[in-house]
């Protein structure tokens, strides 16, 4: 996020699972981009992540918290990262699910 908004951020980087990119965002943002305003409400206890595809078009993101302790600015976070054009995201922890939901983020 950018001054309290969703954000897209370009790391350089080898090709990652999309687990692998969602651990990334739980771990907060590198030294220079929290010099640059970024932040994550994504906590760092909600790694790992689990991705499966649902057809039609929907991802499902299993996180290791219960979906209670996220604010909606993580959910949409861990929308936005999952998601490929046209998904939807569901979020699952500890048994309950948030979504399916759109990436807020005009793509």
């Amino acid at each position: 996020m950018a001054n309290g908004q969703l954000s897209t951020v370009q790391r350089p980087s080898r090709s990652l699972s999309h687990a692998d990119t969602l651990a990334l965002l739980a771990t907060g943002p590198t030294t220079e981009e929290r010099a640059r305003g970024l932040t994550s409400d994504v906590p760092n206890g909600a790694a790992p992540f689990s991705v499966t595809t649902e057809p039609p078009d929907r991802k499902v993101v299993t996180v290791s918290v219960s979906v209670d302790e996220l604010s909606d600015t993580a959910i949409d976070q861990i929308a936005c990262t999952a998601a490929e054009a046209g998904e939807r995201v569901t979020v699952l922890g500890v048994g309950q699910a948030r979504g399916p939901r759109d990436c807020p983020i005009p793509g």
